[in-house]
C-alpha cells in the first residue's frame, strides 16, 4: 500500500519570498513627475508639453488637463493654442505599472494673441540721421507719424542713402498681465528686417523710449543701411515672436504689415525745399514719388538728373502748351503744374530742378536759363505732339554743370533724342535753324517760390 504525500512550500521560504517583495518595493524611488515648459504660445499655432517622470515601478501611464479639459494619455501633449487669449492651467498625472499614481503637476500656460497697432518711421521731427525726414502729401496736406495705422493711414516715408534707419512701433496684447515679448520683422524691402527687440507690456500695452503723440513706441533697428543711391521701394514687414515673458517660444508669425512706400534721396532735400517740421515746402510725397520712381538705381547726381529730364518728357503726361505757364520767373504754381494735364518749357524747366532738389541736388548747381529769341526751330517735337518747326519768341531749359536740360522737346528728328547734358552750342545747332532770329542766353536762375 502507497501512502499519498501531499507536496507543500514551507512557510519559511513563504516568508523570504514576501520579505523580497517588500524590500523591493521599500527600495523603489517615489513617483514624480516634471513637466517642460513652453509656457506661452500664440494663438493658432501648435505647442508641445513633455511629462518626465521618475521613480515608481516604471510601465506610466499619463493623464494630460488643460483648462479644465481632459486631454491626451501619452509623455508628449500636442495643443492647438485656440483663439482665445488667457492665461490657462495645464495639469498632468503620471501613473506606474503598480498604479501608484503621482502627485499633479501643474504650470500657467498664457494663450496670447498680440498686434502691431501702429509704426513711425520720422519719430524724430528734428532731425534725421536715424529715421525719416519730415514730408507731406502735398502743400496743403501733411503727414505726421505714425505713418501706419493698423485699420487706418498708410503713409509714405523717406530717407536719406546710405544711413541706419531706426523705426519705432507700437503694440497690444492680450491677456493684458503679459508683461514682455520678444518681437522682429523680416522683409525683402530696402530697410531689411526689424531686428529682434525686447518689448514691455502693461496693462496689454508696449511701452518704450520714444512718445509719439502721448504714446509710448519701441525702437528697433533695420538690418540694411538705405540704398547708397536714389530709390522708391513699397513692401511689406512679416512680424513674429520668438519669447514670451522672458522664455523662449518656437518662432511664431503674428501678421504682416503692408504696403510701406519708401522714397530714398540721395541727400537731404534742399531749397526751396525745407527739412524743418511742420514746413509747407517739406518735400512733398506727390513729388517724391515722381522723382524717386523716375531716378530709382541712380548713385550719382548727374545720373539722376539726366533720367529725371527724360522721364519728365516721356511719363510725366503731360500736354505741351505754350499759350500758358504755371512758372514766372522764380515762382513756380506746383500744384496747379501736377493737376493740370498741360505744361510749357517753363514749367518743364521748374520740373526738373525742383524734382532733382527734392532728391538732394543743390539749388546752387541746379538752375533754369531763359534763352530770348524769337527764333525758328528745325523739327522738333514738344511733348504729345508731332514734329515740327516752331517759331519760338523765347525758350527755357534746365542748366546744370554748364549743359542743357530740356523736359520739353524732342530734338533731331533724324536719330532724334532729349536733350540731357548736352553742350549749349550743340544744342542750339540742333534746335535753332541756322542765321534765323536771334538767340541769346540769359544768366541762369534758380525757382525760390514754390506753390
Amino acid at each position: 500500500m502507497y501512502r499519498h504525500h501531499h507536496s507543500f512550500i514551507p512557510t519559511c521560504v513563504l516568508f523570504l519570498f514576501a520579505l523580497q517583495s517588500y524590500i523591493v518595493k521599500a527600495n523603489t524611488d517615489p513617483l514624480e513627475l516634471t513637466i517642460s515648459e513652453p509656457a506661452a504660445g500664440l494663438v493658432g499655432t501648435e505647442v508641445t508639453f513633455t511629462a518626465s517622470p521618475s521613480g515608481g515601478a516604471g510601465g506610466y501611464s499619463y493623464q494630460w488637463t488643460i483648462d479644465g479639459t481632459d486631454k491626451g494619455t501619452t509623455a508628449s501633449q500636442s495643443y492647438t493654442v485656440p483663439n482665445d487669449p488667457k492665461k490657462v492651467t495645464v495639469e498632468c498625472t503620471v501613473t506606474d505599472e503598480d498604479d501608484n499614481e503621482s502627485e499633479p503637476q501643474q504650470m500657467d500656460f498664457y494663450q496670447f494673441l498680440v498686434t502691431v497697432n501702429a509704426i513711425a518711421f520720422n519719430h524724430d521731427t528734428s532731425a534725421h540721421s536715424e529715421d525719416a525726414l519730415n514730408i507731406r502729401e502735398s502743400k496743403t496736406t501733411g503727414i505726421a507719424a505714425p505713418e501706419y495705422v493698423s485699420g487706418g493711414a498708410n503713409k509714405h516715408s523717406a530717407y536719406v542713402r546710405n544711413m541706419a534707419p531706426r523705426v519705432c512701433a507700437r503694440f497690444t496684447v492680450q491677456p493684458t498681465d503679459m508683461t514682455s515679448l520678444k518681437l522682429k520683422a523680416n522683409s525683402s524691402g530696402c530697410l531689411g528686417n526689424l531686428n529682434e527687440t525686447q518689448v514691455q507690456f502693461q496693462n496689454g500695452i508696449s511701452q518704450g523710449d520714444v512718445t509719439i503723440a502721448g504714446a509710448d513706441y519701441t525702437r528697433f533697428t533695420a538690418s540694411k543701411n538705405t540704398p547708397n543711391m536714389v530709390y522708391k521701394d513699397t513692401f511689406s514687414w512679416e512680424w513674429q515672436v520668438t519669447a514670451a515673458n522672458g522664455n523662449t517660444i518656437d518662432t511664431a508669425s503674428f501678421g504682416s504689415t503692408a504696403g510701406h512706400t519708401v522714397y530714398v534721396v540721395y541727400a537731404a532735400p534742399v531749397a526751396p525745399w525745407s527739412t524743418a517740421a511742420n514746413n509747407t515746402l517739406n518735400p512733398w510725397a506727390n513729388v517724391l514719388d515722381y522723382a524717386c520712381d523716375w531716378a530709382s538705381g541712380k548713385a550719382n547726381l548727374a545720373d539722376a538728373v539726366g533720367v529725371i529730364t527724360i522721364k519728365a518728357y516721356t511719363d510725366f503726361g503731360k500736354n505741351y502748351y505754350g499759350e500758358d505757364t504755371h512758372t514766372v520767373d522764380n515762382n513756380c504754381n506746383l500744384t496747379s503744374l501736377l493737376a493740370n494735364n498741360w505744361a510749357d518749357c517753363r514749367d518743364m524747366s521748374a520740373v526738373v530742378q525742383l524734382f532733382a532738389n527734392v532728391v538732394g541736388v543743390p539749388n546752387n548747381d541746379i538752375k533754369v536759363r531763359r534763352i530770348e529769341g524769337g527764333f525758328q526751330t528745325y523739327h522738333v517735337q514738344p511733348m504729345k505732339l508731332s514734329w515740327q518747326s516752331v517759331w519760338w519768341t523765347f525758350h527755357q531749359v534746365a542748366w546744370y554743370n554748364n549743359s542743357v536740360y530740356d523736359a520739353c522737346i524732342r530734338a533731331r528728328q533724324s536719330g532724334s533724342y532729349i536733350p540731357a547734358g548736352i553742350n549749349l552750342s550743340d544744342y542750339e545747332m540742333d534746335v535753332r535753324q541756322l542765321l534765323s532770329g536771334s538767340w541769346v542766353p540769359q544768366t541762369p536762375h534758380t525757382i525760390t517760390i514754390v506753390q
